[in-house]
């Protein structure tokens, strides 16, 4: 069915045959075959697909490794409003990943994926105020991050949270 509607041009079904072919889901594994129905996706403005692009990119599953063109995926899926694409670039600004380490600017794109309700983001926010990693270390507020995404449904937020509070006893 999803081959019958990407020949009808939707975008979401070239996404989920790249997320087939990606995880090996009914069909052989083909990280090279997924790279080209994100591509049509994408072409498509399927933001979802930008980021999946941006992954593949930064891992290197199925092309050259390419932390620039991760990037610009990222930022893609980003001016779509996919919170994961912030999410991502955030990610590296915090991590030293293709970025030179900036916990400012992890802070401020970890906050626009907050904006928009994406759980990673306020577990990234509340580990940049409990580790004290560009902000004062600030207990209160890695707390109400990690709440903001435990309420989201995170399991690993709840988790964090459970051990910052027994920590601080």
């Amino acid at each position: 069915y999803y081959q019958k509607a990407a020949e009808l041009g939707v975008p979401v079904a070239f996404y989920n045959l790249g997320n087939n072919y990606s995880k090996g889901n009914g069909v052989k594994q083909d990280y090279k075959k997924a790279i080209e129905y994100y591509e049509k996706a994408a072409d498509l403005k399927y933001a979802d697909a930008f980021n999946q692009l941006g992954l593949l990119y930064d891992s290197g599953k199925g092309v050259k490794q390419d932390y620039t063109k991760a990037n610009e995926y990222y930022q893609k899926a980003a001016d779509l409003g996919k919170p994961s694409g912030y999410y991502n670039i955030g990610h590296h600004y915090e991590n030293a990943g293709f970025f030179r380490r900036d916990y400012a600017k992890a802070i401020e794109y970890y906050q626009k994926a907050a904006d928009l309700k994406y759980a990673q983001a306020f577990i990234g926010l509340g580990r940049m105020y409990e580790e004290g990693n560009g902000v004062s270390k600030d207990f209160s507020k890695a707390i109400e991050n990690y709440q903001k995404a435990s309420d989201l449904g995170d399991a690993d937020a709840a988790t964090k949270l459970n051990n910052l509070l027994k920590n601080m006893k």
